[in-house]
C-alpha cells in the first residue's frame, strides 16, 4: 500500500511539472492530425469523388483520427475543472 501511495505521489509531482510540455505536444498532435485528416477528406471527396462509404472503407484512419480529437478536448475539459476545484 505503501508503495501504491508513492507512486501516486511521484506521479502528481511529475504532472504538475511537466504540465505544458505535455499541453504543448498534445495539442501539437491534435493539429496535426486534424489537418490530415482534412486534406484526406477533401482528397478523398472532391478529387477521387469517392463518396462518404468509399471514403470510410479507404481511409479509416480519419474516424480514429476524431476519436483521438474529442479524447484529447474531453481530457482537457477534465483537467481543467479538476484544477479549477482544488
Amino acid at each position: 500500500m505503501q508503495a501504491i501511495a508513492r507512486l501516486r505521489q511521484g506521479l502528481t509531482i511529475e504532472r504538475r511539472e511537466a504540465k505544458f510540455k505535455r499541453n504543448a505536444a498534445g495539442w501539437t498532435l491534435v493539429v496535426l492530425n486534424s489537418l490530415a485528416a482534412l486534406n484526406s477528406t477533401f482528397f478523398f471527396l472532391t478529387a477521387l469523388k469517392s463518396g462518404v462509404v468509399g471514403w470510410l472503407m479507404i481511409n479509416t484512419c480519419a474516424p480514429s483520427i476524431a476519436l483521438f480529437v474529442i479524447g484529447s478536448l474531453l481530457a482537457c475539459l477534465l483537467l481543467a475543472s479538476r484544477a479549477a476545484t482544488q
